[in-house]
């Protein structure tokens, strides 16, 4: 299947699902945004403060726990306003 191949399918499974999408696209957008909040403030501006040495390592490895977190507590909220 060529790249225009994978667009489609890609278009169609999402015309698809959209009610689905709708719901999902909400609470994860919400927790990534969260999660890029929290990764910035944790993993720049406060070593700035600190005067700390940035090191590829750690804001590497940031990245992937700020995205996991932030999509937890999008969740959580969704989950909490369904209640």
């Amino acid at each position: 299947m060529d790249d225009r191949g994978i667009g489609i399918w890609l278009f169609y499974v999402w015309q698809n699902n959209k009610k689905h999408n709708k719901i999902m696209k909400k609470w994860v957008r919400s927790g990534l945004v969260w999660g890029g909040i929290l990764y910035i403030i944790t993993m720049i501006i406060f070593p700035l403060f600190d005067h700390e040495k940035f090191t590829v390592s750690k804001i590497l490895l940031g990245i992937p726990l700020w995205i996991v977190v932030g999509l937890i507590i999008g969740y959580l909220f969704k989950r909490k306003k369904t209640k």
